[in-house]
Protein backbone atom coordinates (compact mmCIF):
# COMPACT_ATOMS: atom_id res chain seq x y z
CA UNK A 1 0.00 0.00 0.00
CA UNK A 2 0.82 3.96 -0.70
CA UNK A 3 -0.31 6.60 0.76
CA UNK A 4 -0.73 9.09 -2.33
CA UNK A 5 -0.55 12.82 -2.02
CA UNK A 6 -3.15 15.60 -3.40
CA UNK A 7 -0.93 17.04 -6.06
CA UNK A 8 -0.86 13.45 -7.36
CA UNK A 9 -4.55 12.91 -7.27
CA UNK A 10 -5.29 16.23 -8.83
CA UNK A 11 -3.52 15.13 -11.38
CA UNK A 12 -5.51 11.96 -12.16
CA UNK A 13 -8.62 14.42 -11.71
CA UNK A 14 -7.08 16.74 -14.45
CA UNK A 15 -6.67 13.53 -16.89
CA UNK A 16 -2.68 13.91 -16.67
CA UNK A 17 -2.12 10.17 -18.59
CA UNK A 18 1.50 9.72 -17.19
CA UNK A 19 0.28 9.71 -13.63
CA UNK A 20 -2.90 7.81 -14.16
CA UNK A 21 -0.91 5.47 -16.13
CA UNK A 22 1.65 5.10 -13.19
CA UNK A 23 -1.06 4.50 -10.68
CA UNK A 24 -2.35 1.94 -12.67
CA UNK A 25 0.52 0.23 -13.89
CA UNK A 26 3.37 0.58 -10.88
CA UNK A 27 1.44 1.43 -7.82
CA UNK A 28 -1.89 -1.10 -8.40
CA UNK A 29 -5.31 0.94 -8.11
CA UNK A 30 -5.76 -1.41 -4.94
CA UNK A 31 -2.96 -0.22 -3.08
CA UNK A 32 -3.19 3.33 -3.24
CA UNK A 33 -4.52 4.70 0.08
CA UNK A 34 -5.51 8.56 1.48
CA UNK A 35 -5.23 10.33 4.36
CA UNK A 36 -8.18 12.22 5.34
CA UNK A 37 -6.39 15.27 5.80
CA UNK A 38 -6.02 14.44 1.44
CA UNK A 39 -9.50 13.95 1.09
CA UNK A 40 -10.22 17.65 2.47
CA UNK A 41 -7.27 19.02 0.29
CA UNK A 42 -8.93 18.13 -2.63
CA UNK A 43 -12.54 18.49 -1.92
CA UNK A 44 -11.39 22.49 -0.98
CA UNK A 45 -10.35 22.75 -4.97
CA UNK A 46 -14.10 22.13 -5.93
CA UNK A 47 -15.82 25.17 -7.72
CA UNK A 48 -19.59 24.66 -7.38
CA UNK A 49 -21.98 21.83 -5.70
CA UNK A 50 -22.06 19.66 -8.83
CA UNK A 51 -17.85 19.66 -9.16
CA UNK A 52 -17.72 18.83 -5.06
CA UNK A 53 -20.05 15.61 -5.71
CA UNK A 54 -18.28 14.50 -8.91
CA UNK A 55 -14.86 15.01 -6.53
CA UNK A 56 -16.55 12.98 -3.47
CA UNK A 57 -17.45 10.21 -6.01
CA UNK A 58 -14.00 10.08 -7.78
CA UNK A 59 -12.77 9.67 -4.02
CA UNK A 60 -15.00 7.05 -2.36
CA UNK A 61 -13.13 4.23 -4.50
CA UNK A 62 -9.93 4.50 -2.46
CA UNK A 63 -9.37 3.65 1.59
CA UNK A 64 -9.08 6.68 3.43
CA UNK A 65 -6.32 6.78 6.59
CA UNK A 66 -7.95 8.09 9.30
CA UNK A 67 -6.53 10.97 11.65
CA UNK A 68 -6.18 9.07 14.77
CA UNK A 69 -4.55 10.13 18.22
CA UNK A 70 -1.73 8.11 17.03
CA UNK A 71 -1.42 10.12 14.03
CA UNK A 72 -2.13 13.56 15.61
CA UNK A 73 0.71 12.91 18.20
CA UNK A 74 3.06 11.94 15.16
CA UNK A 75 1.74 15.43 13.45
CA UNK A 76 2.71 17.46 16.81
CA UNK A 77 5.71 16.22 17.00
CA UNK A 78 6.50 17.01 13.56
CA UNK A 79 5.32 20.47 13.78
CA UNK A 80 7.22 21.17 16.38
CA UNK A 81 10.12 19.94 15.01
CA UNK A 82 10.40 21.45 11.87
CA UNK A 83 7.42 25.09 11.87
CA UNK A 84 10.58 27.10 12.49
CA UNK A 85 13.16 25.36 10.56
CA UNK A 86 11.07 24.10 7.28
CA UNK A 87 7.79 26.58 7.58
CA UNK A 88 5.73 23.16 7.49
CA UNK A 89 2.41 22.91 5.40
CA UNK A 90 -0.09 21.76 8.05
CA UNK A 91 -1.44 19.41 5.05
CA UNK A 92 1.92 18.41 4.17
CA UNK A 93 2.61 17.46 7.84
CA UNK A 94 -0.66 15.47 8.64
CA UNK A 95 0.29 13.25 5.30
CA UNK A 96 3.97 12.55 6.41
CA UNK A 97 2.17 11.89 9.83
CA UNK A 98 0.04 9.44 8.43
CA UNK A 99 2.22 7.76 6.20
CA UNK A 100 4.59 7.34 9.27
CA UNK A 101 1.80 5.87 11.77
CA UNK A 102 1.37 3.20 9.33
CA UNK A 103 4.53 2.63 7.87
CA UNK A 104 3.59 2.77 4.66
CA UNK A 105 5.75 5.20 1.45
CA UNK A 106 4.38 8.22 -0.03
CA UNK A 107 4.10 9.18 -3.05
CA UNK A 108 3.95 13.03 -4.16
CA UNK A 109 5.24 15.00 -6.67
CA UNK A 110 6.35 17.82 -3.90
CA UNK A 111 9.70 16.00 -2.40
CA UNK A 112 10.97 19.16 -1.12
CA UNK A 113 7.86 19.29 1.34
CA UNK A 114 8.48 16.14 2.69
CA UNK A 115 12.48 15.11 2.34
CA UNK A 116 13.82 16.72 5.53
CA UNK A 117 11.40 14.21 7.64
CA UNK A 118 13.65 11.16 8.89
CA UNK A 119 12.02 7.65 8.14
CA UNK A 120 9.30 9.30 5.85
CA UNK A 121 10.12 6.70 2.69
CA UNK A 122 9.19 8.69 -0.19
CA UNK A 123 8.51 6.85 -3.95
CA UNK A 124 11.01 8.49 -6.55
CA UNK A 125 9.66 8.80 -9.94
CA UNK A 126 9.76 10.73 -12.78
CA UNK A 127 5.72 12.18 -12.88
CA UNK A 128 5.19 15.87 -13.66
CA UNK A 129 2.45 18.08 -13.71
CA UNK A 130 0.37 19.04 -17.19
CA UNK A 131 1.63 22.09 -17.90
CA UNK A 132 -1.00 25.21 -17.45
CA UNK A 133 -1.96 23.91 -13.83
CA UNK A 134 -5.44 25.82 -13.22
CA UNK A 135 -8.70 23.71 -12.61
CA UNK A 136 -10.25 20.30 -12.59
CA UNK A 137 -13.54 20.61 -12.85
CA UNK A 138 -13.97 20.69 -16.25
CA UNK A 139 -12.09 17.55 -17.06
CA UNK A 140 -14.36 15.31 -14.73
CA UNK A 141 -17.09 15.22 -16.63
Amino acid sequence: MVVVDADVMIEVLRKNPAVASYLRNDIGAFNIVLSAITIAEIQQGATNKENLQQITRFLKQYIVLPIDYQVSNIFSSLVQKYVLSHDTDIGDTFVAATALHYQLPLLTMNYKHYKHIPGLQLIRHRLKPLQGGGSFNILLG
